[in-house]
Order: structure tokens, then C-alpha cells, then sequence
């Protein structure tokens, strides 16, 4: 991504005990629920954990706004153009290997893999930490718009379904990433009646399923009907209870 000229640069000064505020909200125990329920840690819960580290981002571009506009106040042109070059360097900060790993660089300080106990180390838990990971992020920015995008091969991910096309997911991942789409009174009713054949799945779940299926994934009718027949064995696998169990 090429450079443009401007004068602007993040305010650190302003920005870091700002940030040590918002942290508290930030890490609250609503906002630290990225692991799926009743499941593995799976493929998809990464990506979860990495969009929480880009949110860092996203909030130092938010507070600093109103600082582009006063620079630019006569000029709305500019203003636009300052602003969406920085969110088009955010979206593009969460990237992915050629063998299906994700990732999300600060700079050169460190990357993150969305490993959970790395984010809880770095975002959560350490107050020194999280001032670091702040600082380090307004650096990688400031850089950004002095020197351009570092060079990096890696294809970036943009958005949930393009990341479920670009990795390599398992059947529980595949599952997991839908059924966290989905109203969770119907996946708890599904998972139930493929345990319990005395219970039957509503039709609600299967027109939310196929509405899920053919906007996430393009699914043909052939595709959907391949998946609702092995839909039930795969749910019985992420719940932890296959048929030997259940007998």
C-alpha cells in the first residue's frame, strides 16, 4: 500500500492513558467470552481472538478522529483520504499462511497467533502489557503513514467467510463457524434431538441453517443436502458425544 502525504501522526501522549481507561471496559467478562460454547478450542476461535487485538486498533483510529478532522477542517477531501487509508491498513492487518495459519503483526514487536493464552497475556491480565501493546500499536501506525505498508506475501483476511474459504477447516471448525451464526436456542435444541431421538429438531433451525449456508458459502441444493445428512453426526462429535457414548 503506497504512502500519501500528510502531516498527521497518532498522539501517544493523549492516547496511551486514554487507552487505560477503556481497557477496563474493554477486557469485561462479556468481552473475554471469545471461546465457542460447548466446544474445542477450534480454527475459528483464532480469527475471534485476533479481531479483538484489531479492535486495538480500530479504537486508536476512533479516539483520533477529531484530531485528522481539526488537521484537516477546511479540506473534507483529505480528511476522507487520511482516514480511509488508515482503516484499509487495519482491515488488512489480520492475514493468513499458506498452510491455513492466522496471524495479526504489531509492527515488528510480535504477532499475534490467536493463541488464548498469548491475548490474556498481553491484552487481559498485565496492565504493563496492555500500555506496551497500546504504544506499540500507535508506533506500527505512525510508521504506516510515514514509510507505507511493510511488504508481506500473505493474503490478507477481510472477512469471516473469505477466511473459511482461505484455511483449512475441520468438520468441527465448519460446524463451530456455523453454528455461532445462529440463534442459540436452535443449535441447544438441534444438538439435544441428535442425542435424544425422542426430541425433534424445529424447522426453524434448518431454514436459519440454509439461509446461513447458501450466504456464507455459496452451497448449491446438492451441497445442502450433503451437509444436512452428515449434519447430525458432526454435531454429535463437537458436543463431545458420539454413539458409543449416548448407547
Amino acid at each position: 500500500m503506497a504512502t500519501i502525504e500528510t502531516e498527521f501522526r497518532f498522539d501517544k501522549r493523549k492516547l496511551v492513558p486514554a487507552f487505560k481507561e477503556y481497557i477496563d471496559q474493554y477486557t469485561s467478562d462479556d468481552e473475554k467470552e471469545f471461546q465457542p460454547k460447548n466446544a474445542k478450542e477450534v480454527t475459528v476461535s483464532k480469527l475471534e481472538i485476533l479481531r479483538k487485538v484489531q479492535n486495538v486498533y480500530e479504537w486508536v483510529l476512533k479516539e483520533s478522529l477529531l484530531d485528522i478532522r481539526q488537521m484537516y477542517v477546511h479540506d473534507d477531501k483529505k480528511f476522507e483520504e487520511v482516514k480511509n487509508h488508515i482503516k484499509s491498513y487495519i482491515k488488512n492487518k489480520i492475514r493468513s499462511t499458506s498452510d491455513g495459519q492466522v496471524y495479526l503483526k504489531v509492527g515488528d514487536f510480535m504477532s499475534f497467533t490467536g493463541d488464548k493464552e498469548q491475548y490474556e497475556e498481553w491484552i487481559v491480565n498485565s496492565r504493563r502489557n496492555q500500555e506496551r501493546i497500546v504504544r506499540k500499536v500507535i508506533d506500527d501506525l505512525n510508521s504506516f503513514l510515514e514509510n507505507g505498508e511493510k511488504e508481506d506475501g500473505n493474503k490478507p483476511i477481510l472477512n469471516d467467510s473469505e477466511f473459511v474459504k482461505t484455511v483449512q477447516l475441520t468438520n468441527e471448525d465448519i460446524v463451530q463457524y456455523i453454528f455461532d451464526k445462529m440463534d442459540q436456542k436452535l443449535v441447544e435444541q438441534f444438538v439435544e434431538s441428535s442425542n435424544n431421538k425422542d426430541v425433534e429438531c424445529s424447522i426453524d433451525f434448518y431454514y436459519n441453517l440454509s439461509n446461513i449456508l447458501v450466504k456464507e458459502f455459496n452451497c448449491s441444493d446438492k451441497e445442502l443436502t450433503d451437509i444436512a445428512n452428515n449434519l447430525k453426526q458432526l454435531s454429535e462429535k463437537l458436543s463431545g458425544k458420539d454413539k458409543t457414548e449416548s448407547s
